[in-house]
Order: structure tokens, then sequence, then C-alpha cells
């Protein structure tokens, strides 16, 4: 991220992803706990953990529900202490794939708590 402003770029995205899936499983074969924040709540990434872990480890998820409101106040109380803002767009588009969750599914494999 140059000046605060980040430019998308599939391959660096990409590049990411596999590590930070090369350090989960790692972190998880060596028998440690891991938490994993996926703000981007899509089924398709979670379906990576299903894929990956289903069979071989304990996975619990947990919900956390926010009104949209909540979010956008704590999005400008960041902003003025930090300087850091997240585009309402972006908020909204987190919101909308949390809720195409399909819920069915993912109690199929895992724990799921709701917070």
């Amino acid at each position: 991220m140059a000046g605060g402003k980040y430019v998308f770029d599939p391959k660096k995205e990409k590049e990411v992803d596999e590590r930070v899936e090369f350090m989960i499983k790692w972190v998880v074969d060596h028998k440690a706990d891991v938490v994993i924040d996926q703000t981007n709540c899509k089924m398709s990434y979670i379906n990576k953990f299903i894929n990956g872990f289903k069979n071989t480890h304990d996975i619990e998820i947990v919900e956390f529900y926010q009104p949209l409101w909540k979010l956008y106040f704590r999005n400008c109380k960041r902003w003025i202490q930090t300087g850091k803002w997240i585009p309402f767009k972006v908020i909204r588009t987190m919101v909308k794939n949390q809720r195409k969750l399909d819920w069915e599914t993912l109690r199929q494999y895992f724990k799921v708590v709701d917070k």
C-alpha cells in the first residue's frame, strides 16, 4: 500500500492467499490453535477450510453479527483515531456476503457459535 491508496493486483493477492494458506496449514499441523479472521465472508473462501481440514481437525466457526449502523460508526471512530478508512461500499459488501453464507452447510462440518 503506497501513500494510503490500495491498488488491487490479482497476482499479488494470489501470492498472499497462498502464503496465508501455507502458514495456517503449518501451524495446524503442529497442533496449535488458530484463529482465522475471514473478514470477506464468502463461501468460496470458507470452502477452502472445509476441504482442507474437515476430516483432520476440529474447527469452530464463530459468527459475529453487527448491525450496519454500528459498523459505520466504528469505521468513523477508527478514522478519527487512526486516520484509517474503509469505504462504506466495502463494509456493505462484507455484510451482504455474510448474510449469503450457507449456514446449513457450515453446521454440517463445523461447530457454529453465535456471538
